[in-house]
């Protein structure tokens, strides 16, 4: 194949460092990407809405010489370079799907089909209503696999009049600023691109292969057979991947009954990508009863994940969304038939007049027990959260799990507080979990508009689709989704706290006491202050307060036994590096000490930071879900990527732990929830947190 570097002229207005850049610091894990970006572009390309649509995952060896044989170019771009550079790729296909049709020709020609959208206009706007993504970005992710961004595209897609026509194209991406970079300049002195294609060449374009025997040459390579017959679908095969450094990008260790435990999934791509499309896409995994398009049929390796396979937590959350989608109870043999206390509800914004109807989706949840979840012998299934991968922490009690999706059916995230879930209890008697399910009603209208709530909360995700928010849209300012998780937050809270009924309610009466007495509300949570003041304002839950450029919210407060569990919201209302979180004494005279003075009074500690954990909401506007956990004093934890290091420490002589700093190389605008867990030794001295 001929290669092209592309120059920096219209319409390829970017350069690589640009593409890879969108995706650098999302949080999301790589595969994770890689499965929802990739089910949804062919959920999005399906034809008709009958059959399903078929993705087949295949991982493999292939020969370097063979490939570096067929791409002009290629081998004196990597082999110095990168003489080590791996000899495996990752490859997905689809079928029943319309392929990468239209224009290869003409470019200005833009809304002619999925090839110009995939393949040349990197980061545009999906425009298409109703699918999957809006901002065009995640399709970048791709260059992020492989060690330098090599892709090949192979498609086949119907013509005219019973034919077919096959079409390759290779695509190279890389951060041109980097030293390593390999693409040259198109011409000397011209700026690089990073980019560059392999085809056929044209005038002034690349196009892509059509000739069947060529294209069965490159396929032979990867051991991938051809589409034939009436079969259309496309193909992308992502050589020189490192499983190992996908596997350890994706990796969360959670702390079970005092141990470490790493998901038997983060063991190979193959099971990882079998987890991943069920967390994702269970609304459409082999589920005939999706209304809005077609279902999923998945494989790995040639190998079907059927309904059967599927894990107790994910058929749990499939039939919440059955039935939050509005499918009848009669009609449905899941594994939530005959089990009781499966409720669906509509979420109704009645006073929202913007909206044609009062209805702005339903929530179906269910006290899901251990033996639903398949937590007790003999399938012994992990809890919930790990299998959504969120954040949590073992415990008597077991906190609420919500996921929420719109039309397409890709769940778009898993919460197990915030404003989702605010002031919602959890369930107290540690043998159920609550789980629950939002739809959105994507079809009600805004009044005045040609548009719908769908188009409206499609607008406005961020580029990975990784949570929902309000905003400016159409020339308005909405707030459909502050007051659906407000409205969601209520029903479950009513669920949990007039349901749960005796026991939860004794605990939260307990709870109040005690916070009233060990964290009273005229100094716990009190406003940031420089240190050595005394600092001022007060707070209780849900209460926010701002200083020193600093927004936070306590989300929510716990007692078990003589341990205080705390989550804050923090959010920078400017960029900053950092900020630290200090635990300090409330002393007699109403000054506060710090634990080092306090210990030099001859008294002992009376309580210390036990442990906790940063989890990221975003980091310059951009999503952002890494966990960061601090577990033991003077704990650290550096995260090269995005340049964030967080530390629990002993201040001056402290004997406990007290102080925690979170500082980044460079300022950032950021959002992120911060759990703390203080121990409480002794009751005769009242705590007080000062965030500064």
């Amino acid at each position: 194949m001929d290669i092209r570097i592309i120059p920096y002229i219209p319409p390829f207005p970017a350069k690589g460092s640009h593409l890879l850049k969108e995706f650098a610091n999302t949080g999301t894990p790589i595969l994770d990407s890689l499965v929802r970006e990739s089910v949804q572009n062919s959920l999005d390309a399906a034809k008709g809405v009958a059959d399903p649509v078929r993705m087949d995952f295949v991982t493999g060896d292939f020969c370097k010489a063979d490939l570096f044989s067929q791409c002009e170019g290629l081998e004196k771009m990597l082999k110095p370079r990168f003489p080590n550079i791996p000899s495996r790729f990752l490859a997905f296909r689809d079928y029943n799907t319309t392929g990468l049709e239209g224009n290869v020709t003409d470019m200005g020609d833009q809304n002619t089909g999925n090839y110009f959208k995939l393949v040349l206009d990197i980061g545009n706007e999906q425009t298409d209503r109703g699918a999957g993504g809006s901002c065009g970005i995640g399709k970048s992710l791709y260059f992020r696999l492989g060690v330098k961004g090599f892709v090949i595209y192979y498609s086949r897609i119907s013509t005219c009049k019973g034919k077919y026509e096959s079409r390759l194209i290779a695509m190279m991406v890389e951060n041109e600023r980097q030293k390593d970079s390999v693409i040259p300049a198109a011409e000397n002195g011209m700026s690089k691109t990073g980019i560059a294609y392999w085809g056929v060449l044209g005038d002034d374009i690349i196009l892509p292969v059509n000739d069947e025997d060529e294209i069965e040459e490159v396929l032979d390579i990867f051991n991938m057979e051809p589409y034939s017959g009436t079969e259309t679908g496309t193909m992308v095969i992502l050589p020189f991947i490192d499983e190992e450094a996908l596997l350890n990008d994706n990796k969360s260790v959670y702390e079970i009954a005092g141990s470490e435990l790493e998901p038997v999934w983060l063991k190979s791509v193959d099971d990882f990508l079998r987890i991943s499309v069920q967390r994702w896409y269970f609304a459409r995994l082999n589920n005939n009863k999706y209304k809005h398009g077609n279902p999923l049929k998945f494989f790995v390796g040639g190998k079907q994940l059927k309904s059967e396979d599927m894990v107790p937590c994910f058929r749990i959350l499939q039939g919440l969304y059955n039935r939050a989608a509005g499918c009848k109870e009669d009609a449905l043999n899941d594994i939530l038939t005959d089990y009781e206390g499966v409720k669906t509800e509509d979420v109704l914004l009645g006073r929202y007049r913007p909206l044609a109807k009062k209805k702005a989706g339903a929530l179906s949840y269910v006290l899901a027990d251990k033996e639903l979840l398949g937590i007790v012998p003999p399938e012994n299934c992990y809890v919930p959260y790990i299998y959504c991968d969120t954040d949590f922490e073992e415990n008597d009690t077991n906190v609420p799990l919500i996921g929420f999706c719109r039309k397409p059916g890709m769940v778009v995230s898993y919460e197990t507080s915030g404003d989702w879930l605010y002031r919602v209890p959890d369930s107290a008697d540690g043998e159920h979990f609550m789980m629950a399910m939002f739809v959105l009603n994507s079809y009600n209208g805004l009044t005045g508009t040609d548009y719908d709530l769908e188009e409206y909360v499609r607008k406005m995700e961020p580029n990975d689709h990784m949570s929902w928010v309000d905003g400016t849209f159409n020339g308005e300012n909405y707030s459909f989704i502050k007051n659906i998780k407000s409205n969601v937050s209520k029903i479950l809270y009513n669920v949990l706290f007039r349901g749960d009924q005796g026991e939860s309610k004794r605990k939260m009466s307990e709870l109040g006491k005690i916070f009233s007495w060990i964290l009273p509300p005229e100094d716990f949570g009190r406003k940031a202050s420089p240190r050595g003041s005394s600092g001022g304002g007060s707070t209780g839950t849900g209460t926010t307060r701002t200083s020193k450029k600093l927004k936070y919210t306590i989300l929510s407060q716990s007692l078990k036994f003589d341990e205080v569990v705390i989550t804050y919201c923090i959010e920078s209302e400017k960029a900053r590096k950092g900020f630290s979180i200090e635990l300090l004494v409330s002393a007699a005279d109403g000054k506060n000490i710090s634990l080092s003075e306090w210990d030099d009074m001859g008294a002992s500690a009376p309580f210390g930071i036990v442990k906790a954990q940063v989890s990221f909401k975003n980091i310059d506007g951009k999503s952002n879900s890494k966990i960061y956990p601090l577990t033991s004093a003077k704990s650290s934890y550096k995260d090269i990527q995005t340049g964030f290091t967080a530390e629990m420490l002993q201040k001056d002589s402290s004997p406990v732990p007290c102080l925690l700093n979170f500082e980044f190389d460079e300022a950032h605008m950021f959002k992120m929830e911060v759990k703390i867990t203080i121990s409480i030794s002794s009751r005769k001295a009242l705590p007080i947190i000062n965030i500064f």
